[in-house]
């Protein structure tokens, strides 16, 4: 009887050590590109946001170089919301080394998606969102 215990004991423990040497599918580079996207496209977020803004019921041009107010609060709700999906993905992450990401990671990008569709805006003629 304490053999077969041994033996259940001995066939068990392997299968725990598999366990704990399981990665998170993301991998840091993964998170690092996604991070660097984001900060890319802020970067052109911020440098709009410098320029003085238009003056009610114009539009911005080669001769008229200003930024749209809906331009800049488009990116503002973007960049919120893109912020809150890296934190998310950084400390699920951090929390869950063993755990599929792959969900957050899709959602993670589609808020960066957005946000940089709303930095693109500031680059079409009118700096119109679209």
């Amino acid at each position: 009887m304490r053999i077969l215990i041994a033996l259940a004991v001995a066939l068990v423990l392997p299968g725990c050590a598999l366990f704990h040497s399981m990665s998170n599918p993301l991998n840091t580079t993964t998170l690092y590109d996604l991070e660097a996207g984001y900060y890319t496209a802020q970067q052109i977020a911020l440098a709009y946001k410098a320029l003085p803004l238009c003056k009610t019921g114009t539009q911005p041009s080669v001769s008229n170089i200003c930024a749209k107010r809906s331009v800049i609060v488009s990116i503002q709700v973007n960049a919120r919301r893109a912020q809150a999906a890296i934190t998310q993905l950084r400390d699920f992450v951090k929390n869950n080394p063993t755990l599929n990401a792959a969900a957050l990671i899709s959602a993670t990008q589609l808020a960066i998606s957005g946000f940089e569709s709303a930095v693109n805006a500031s680059a079409t003629p009118g700096g119109i969102v679209q």
